[in-house]
C-alpha cells in the first residue's frame, strides 16, 4: 500500500485538487446563481384531469396578461420553488424547481444494478408522490384560498392557449425567456413578510393594527378549519405575509383539504401547534401583542387550553 501511494502520490493529489476545485466550483455556481437554470423550471410531466383549476376571472386573465408582457427579476428560492418578483415589485411568480424531484441523469448507469433498483425505484415514487403534493396544494389555494393567498393564477398542465413568454432576469443578470404555455407556474401578490410588518407597525406606533391583523390572522385559519382545510406546515412565522394589513398566505405548499379538519378534536390542536412558536416569538418580542394573541386563543380553545402541549406529529 504504501509502495502504491509512492508511486502514485502526484496522481492521488491532482485527483484530490480536481474534486476540491469541482467541489468549490458548484458552491460558487449556487452562490452566484441561486441554483436557477431554466432547465431546472422544465418538467417532462403529461397534462392530467387531476392538475385542472378552475377558470380564471376576467380580472385574473387581464391582470396576467398584462404581467406576462413584462419582466420578472430573480427574487429567492425556497425548499419547493424558485421565486421572481414583477417589474413594479407587487406580484412574485413562481416556479417548481423540478430538479429536486428526478434522478441525477449521470447516476443513470449505477440505477440499472440490481442490487440498487428497488431503492431508486421507491426515492423515485417518493419524488413523485411530495412533487404531486405540492401540485395539489397549489391547485387549493387557487381554487379555494385565493382571497386567502392572493393568489391570481396558477398553471399545472401544459397547455397551448396562454401564448405568453415569460422574461426572466436571473441573479447574475442574464434574461432568459421562457414559454409560459410550457411551465408549471404560480402568481401571487406580493405580501410583506410578517415579522417585518410586526416591526415595522409597531415602530410606527400602531399596536392597534397589529392588534387587528392577529384576530383577522385566527379568524382566517378558523373558516379554512370550518371548510376542511389546513396548512401541514406548521412555520406559521415564516409562511405568512401581510398585505394592506390583512394576513397572507406566502407559502402554499403543504394546503391539504380533508374533513378532519373540521372536528375540533383535529382543528383545536392543529391551532394550538400552528400558533405556538409565533405566539412565543411574540411573547418575547412584543409582550404585548403575545399576551393578546394568547387571550384569542384562550376565547377560542376554552377551558382545554390549560392542558394543551405542542404536538409536532401528523394528526389523525
Amino acid at each position: 500500500m504504501k509502495n502504491f501511494f509512492r508511486l502514485h502520490s502526484q496522481k492521488v493529489v491532482l485527483l484530490i485538487f480536481v474534486i476540491s476545485a469541482l467541489w468549490g466550483l458548484s458552491r460558487l455556481y449556487f452562490s452566484v446563481t441561486g441554483g436557477f437554470w431554466v432547465a431546472n423550471i422544465i418538467s417532462n410531466l403529461n397534462p392530467s384531469p387531476e392538475k385542472a383549476v378552475r377558470e380564471a376571472s376576467p380580472e385574473e386573465k387581464a391582470l396576467f396578461a398584462e404581467l406576462s408582457d413584462k419582466p420578472w427579476r430573480y427574487l429567492g428560492k425556497g425548499c419547493q420553488s424558485y421565486a421572481f418578483e414583477s417589474e413594479n415589485g407587487e406580484y412574485v411568480l413562481k416556479f417548481f424547481k423540478h430538479q429536486r424531484f428526478r434522478s441525477r441523469a449521470w447516476m443513470a448507469p449505477l440505477y440499472q444494478l440490481p442490487l440498487i433498483q428497488e431503492s431508486v425505484r421507491k426515492k423515485q415514487a417518493h419524488r413523485a408522490a411530495k412533487l404531486a403534493g405540492f401540485m395539489e396544494s397549489w391547485r387549493l389555494a387557487f381554487d379555494e384560498l385565493s382571497e386567502e393567498s392572493g393568489i391570481i393564477w396558477v398553471h399545472l398542465n401544459k397547455s397551448s392557449n396562454l401564448n405568453k413568454d415569460f422574461i426572466l432576469k436571473d441573479k447574475v443578470g442574464l434574461t432568459h425567456k421562457v414559454p409560459a404555455d410550457s411551465v408549471e407556474f404560480l402568481i401571487q401578490r406580493k405580501a410583506e413578510p410578517l415579522e417585518d410588518w410586526i416591526h415595522r407597525t409597531m415602530k410606527e406606533g400602531h399596536p392597534d393594527k397589529v392588534r387587528a391583523m392577529l384576530s383577522d390572522l385566527l379568524a382566517t385559519l378558523m373558516n379554512e378549519y370550518e371548510r376542511g382545510l389546513s396548512d401541514n406546515d406548521p412555520a406559521l412565522l415564516q409562511n405568512t405575509g401581510v398585505f394592506n394589513d390583512r394576513p397572507f398566505h406566502i407559502d402554499v405548499g403543504q394546503f391539504e383539504k380533508n374533513n378532519r379538519f373540521k372536528n375540533p378534536d383535529i382543528w383545536s390542536v392543529e391551532l394550538y401547534n400552528k400558533t405556538y412558536f409565533f405566539r412565543l416569538w411574540l411573547l418575547e418580542t412584543y409582550p404585548e401583542m403575545g399576551e393578546h394573541l394568547t387571550l384569542l386563543l384562550k376565547e377560542i380553545l376554552g377551558p382545554k387550553w390549560d392542558e394543551m402541549k405542542p404536538y409536532f406529529g401528523r394528526i389523525h
